[in-house]
C-alpha cells in the first residue's frame, strides 16, 4: 500500500509576489539499500494555478513555490 502525506508549504510567490501558501502531497517511499523510507514529492495544489504563468515555464508544469518546498514533509 502507499503511503501519502499531505504538507502544506508558505514562500514566496514570484507572480504575487507576496507569500503564498500551496498543499503538496508526498508519497512515502522506500529508500534502495536501506531500512528507511523517505518521501518524495508529488502535486501541488494552489489557488492561483489556472492565472498563474510560472508553471508555463517549467518543463514539468511545476510552480516556484513548489520547487522551494523541502524533499519531505517532517
Amino acid at each position: 500500500m502507499i503511503k501519502k502525506a499531505t504538507y502544506r508549504f508558505t514562500d514566496i510567490c514570484p507572480y504575487t509576489d507576496t507569500r503564498q501558501s500551496i498543499q503538496i502531497s508526498y508519497f512515502k517511499i522506500p529508500v534502495m539499500g536501506t531500512l528507511t523510507q523517505g518521501y518524495k514529492k508529488d502535486s501541488y495544489s494552489c489557488p492561483l494555478h489556472n492565472e498563474c504563468p510560472f508553471p508555463e515555464r517549467d518543463e514539468y508544469g511545476r510552480c516556484p513555490v513548489y520547487l522551494n518546498a523541502p524533499a519531505s514533509p517532517c
